[in-house]
Parts: C-alpha cells; sequence; structure tokens
C-alpha cells in the first residue's frame, strides 16, 4: 500500500513540475523564418536583412540582449518590450571581410531567462583588388 501511494506521489509530483516549466523558447517570440539565406554577396559590402519577431503569448515580452556570433555581423535592436499579439523588428547587417560560404548566429535573450537563435547565411565573393583589371599588354607597347 506504501509503495501505491509513493508512485501516485511522484507522478503528480512530476506532473506539477511539468506544469511550472516555462513556455518553449520558441514559441515566446516566434519568427517565420529563423535561418535566412542572403544569397551571393559582394566581398566588403554591407547587407542588411530584418527579421520579425512575434510575440505569441499572453505576456509582455523584454527583449534583454542581441548577441551575434561574430563582428561581421551587427544586431540592431532597442530594448523596447513587445505587447501580446504584436511584433517587433530586428534588423541584422553582415558585413564580409573574407570570401566564401558562410553561416552566422544571433542569439536573442529576452523575458525569464530565455534565448533562441536566429541565422544568416550566404557566399561571399572576392572582389578584385583593383577597379578595372591590370591590362599586362600595355607593357608591350611601352617598349
Amino acid at each position: 500500500m506504501y509503495r501505491f501511494f509513493s508512485v501516485i506521489l511522484g507522478a503528480l509530483f512530476a506532473i506539477s513540475a511539468k506544469a511550472q516549466t516555462p513556455a518553449d523558447d520558441s514559441k515566446v517570440l516566434s519568427v517565420e523564418n529563423p535561418t535566412h539565406q542572403l544569397g551571393y554577396l559582394p566581398q566588403g559590402k554591407p547587407v542588411t536583412y530584418t527579421f520579425v519577431l512575434y510575440n505569441h503569448t499572453k505576456d509582455t515580452v523584454q527583449l534583454q540582449h542581441v548577441e551575434a556570433s561574430c563582428g561581421c555581423t551587427t544586431p540592431h535592436w532597442n530594448a523596447n518590450p513587445v505587447p501580446p499579439g504584436d511584433s517587433t523588428l530586428l534588423p541584422i547587417t553582415y558585413n564580409a571581410s573574407g570570401d566564401g560560404v558562410f553561416t552566422k548566429s544571433i542569439t536573442l535573450f529576452y523575458t525569464n531567462n530565455l534565448h533562441q537563435m536566429l541565422y544568416i547565411k550566404g557566399e561571399v565573393w572576392k572582389t578584385p583588388d583593383t577597379s578595372v583589371p591590370l591590362n599586362t599588354g600595355i607593357q608591350l607597347v611601352k617598349q
């Protein structure tokens, strides 16, 4: 009998503990597409993409901090609270110094110690060293 009550008590405790856990991070502030493909970009030319964050909860959500994975990615965010059912804009600027394929992450920290990851991806092509191609044939004319 004691064992039966222990099992029931344990089950009730597990159910109540689950009910008190915070909401799933991705359901607090949602984004239509958390990964955005920037495409094929020229080296050294900044590109900005704006994520739209939606608050689908019944509570106001406060963005506390936004952090990018490297210095070439800059989030532009404000600390204004997002009311229930409303949205906020999160512009992200990427400025590539190197060429090649990239994936950068942006971490959102908000109310109740929740966080969420967003990503930008693309490929950077190397810009030429000079504005016009060098004319190597001119050396032949000068001789």
